[in-house]
């Protein structure tokens, strides 16, 4: 493998199942049932669109029959030492996963990779801007590297 330590996060419990069905267990690598956002908690998701997995995500009007309650934390919870690469990819929620995750990325100075592309509806969804999750991270000191597919990579300015 190429990195010491993996920690995945999956909220949806079919999906982590899946993950644990077709994934040999590895030392190195935490699978994490649950949601991250901006406070612990509990939150509501389901898949919007029948039989994908892209299409799962945070549900604030939690009245569907189709919801699936689960917790949620903070990645700031975890208290990680070192970090070196994050990847958000929730559906328009990234801005509040990044909420919970500012000492971490402060501290550490991770690169990060944020998925921030508008046809997944999740910024009229949430009421953010389309590049919110981006424009909180050059907020915090981070420079955009690159754009790929809608995939923002950010990592520290070390020249601010």
């Amino acid at each position: 493998w190429d990195f010491d330590r993996v920690l995945a996060f999956e909220p949806m419990p079919a999906h982590c199942a899946c993950w644990f069905d077709n994934m040999a267990p590895r030392p190195n690598v935490d699978m994490h049932a649950l949601a991250l956002g901006e406070h612990a908690g509990e939150v509501a998701i389901r898949t919007r669109t029948p039989d994908s997995s892209g299409d799962t995500g945070v549900e604030l009007d939690d009245a569907a029959e189709d919801c699936v309650r689960v917790p949620m934390s903070t990645l700031d919870s975890f208290a990680l030492e070192e970090v070196d690469l994050i990847k958000v990819d929730c559906e328009g929620y990234e801005l509040f996963v990044l909420r919970g995750a500012v000492e971490t990325l402060t501290r550490c100075r991770p690169v990060v990779i944020v998925e921030q592309k508008p046809e997944t509806g999740g910024f009229e969804r949430y009421g953010i801007g389309p590049t919110d999750a981006v424009d909180f991270l050059t907020r915090l000191g981070y420079k955009l590297r690159q754009v790929v597919q809608g995939d923002y990579i950010l990592s520290w300015d070390f020249s601010r």
